[in-house]
């Protein structure tokens, strides 16, 4: 991500700028908790609302990408097995002890979105339903990519 750009080209006519895309990064770092699972940031619409022709899953498409070497986590892509359907989760770095050698660096990269380390640690360790919400998709999306069982044969009990 090449802070001096004025726009990137994301396909066809459409061009973001970097403080936009930057502003919408921000919005999915200050998520609540260490798990964002990208389906429910779509479903939310947060991919939705912007004034530019790229929207909904190839604007989601596009931050993701913007994401995926993004120091403050690591991004994660699990495959649904009954559909074969890609999800997407950014699983966020812990914050680094205060006086270790990483914590300027981490704090660097937060100031590239205009946050700064106390809003970014509230984000991350609050506890509510939202927080709890991403947390149980990348439990369940993880499990079913592991496990991904058989056909479930059905039997007469389970059709009433």
């Amino acid at each position: 991500m090449d802070e001096n750009d004025d726009d990137d080209d994301v396909g066809g006519n459409g061009k973001i700028p970097i403080s936009k895309r930057n502003e919408l990064i921000k919005e999915i770092l200050l998520t609540p908790g260490r798990v964002i699972s990208f389906t429910i940031l779509n479903y939310k619409g947060t991919f939705r609302k912007n004034g530019y022709e790229l929207k909904g899953r190839l604007l989601m498409q596009y931050i993701i990408d913007n994401m995926r070497n993004l120091p403050l986590g690591q991004l994660q892509t699990f495959t649904v097995p009954s559909n074969k359907s890609k999800v997407f989760f950014f699983v966020k770095e812990e914050i680094p002890e205060r006086e270790s050698d990483t914590m300027s660096a981490f704090v660097q990269e937060l100031a590239k979105f205009c946050l700064d380390l106390k809003e970014y640690t509230e984000a991350y360790n609050s506890e509510c339903h939202t927080r709890d919400k991403h947390q149980l998709e990348y439990t369940t999306k993880s499990t079913m990519e592991i496990s991904s069982p058989s056909k479930i044969k059905r039997t007469n009990e389970d059709n009433p």
